[in-house]
C-alpha cells in the first residue's frame, strides 16, 4: 500500500446529482458523499479531473469548489 494518496473534493453549489453522476461514470475509485461533497481517494493522481470539472461547471452554469491535494497515509 501506498503512503501517499490523492483527494479530490467537489463541492457543487447546485447540481449535485449530475456532478456526482459524472464522477461515478470516470472514475472506479473510491467515492464519498458528505454534506453536499463528492470526496475522489486514489492512489492515482487526480489532477487532470479539475480542468474538466470547472468546466463543466460553467456549461452547468453552476459554482462548484474543486480541490486537489496529495495527502499522506
Amino acid at each position: 500500500m501506498s503512503k501517499e494518496y490523492f483527494e479530490l473534493l467537489i463541492k457543487p453549489e447546485d447540481n449535485y446529482e449530475l456532478f456526482l453522476n459524472l464522477i461515478l461514470s470516470l472514475t472506479d475509485d473510491a467515492i464519498e458523499e458528505n454534506d453536499g461533497e463528492i470526496i475522489v481517494r486514489s492512489e492515482e493522481n487526480l489532477e487532470d479531473f479539475q480542468e474538466p470539472l470547472e468546466k463543466f461547471a460553467k456549461a452547468l452554469n453552476t459554482k462548484c469548489y474543486i480541490k486537489c491535494e496529495k495527502k499522506r497515509v
